[in-house]
């Protein structure tokens, strides 16, 4: 798996793509979705690549959800920062708090941003999960990720 997303980093740099990291904790989630947004909306300039600090596996209501909106994540799978360590990206973008605490440094890159998003996970969203399943917080998520990383993107 490492060696194949190097090789996919090295593959959108020669085809003169820029490139982004979206790094979370679990990289389960909300790293999955930012890749899987950028990757679609923003595939023809940008290859998004996503990792965490705790890598955990990708939910299947999730990769539903997004296929709701036409984005197929059905292929990403949760990587450890660590396999990105000694590359350059374009960008890096954290998406949650803990990475910080968790990973003090990160790949280089020209520009670091942080722009965090709720985890889906966290005691109240889990307690509605349970009660209701996960595709609507997904949903939520999902949908206001979508906004935020198109603004963000936009003028990128």
């Amino acid at each position: 798996m490492p060696e194949k997303e190097q090789e996919r980093l090295r593959a959108a740099k020669a085809a003169g793509l820029k490139t982004i990291l979206f790094v979370c904790s679990g990289n389960a989630i909300r790293s999955q979705i930012a890749e899987g947004i950028v990757n679609h909306m923003f595939g023809r300039k940008w290859a998004a690549f996503s990792a965490g600090t705790m890598p955990m596996k990708v939910p299947k209501d999730l990769v539903k959800v997004m296929r709701e909106i036409g984005v197929d994540i059905s292929s990403q799978r949760s990587k450890h920062i660590d396999i990105f360590k000694s590359l350059n990206f374009d960008k890096v973008v954290v998406l949650c708090s803990d990475v910080e605490r968790m990973c003090p440094v990160l790949p280089d890159c020209t520009t670091q941003d942080h722009i965090f998003f709720h985890d889906p996970l966290s005691s109240a969203a889990a307690s509605e999960g349970i009660l209701f399943g996960f595709a609507s917080t997904y949903r939520q998520l999902r949908d206001e990720m979508k906004k935020v990383i198109a603004e963000y993107m936009k003028d990128s």
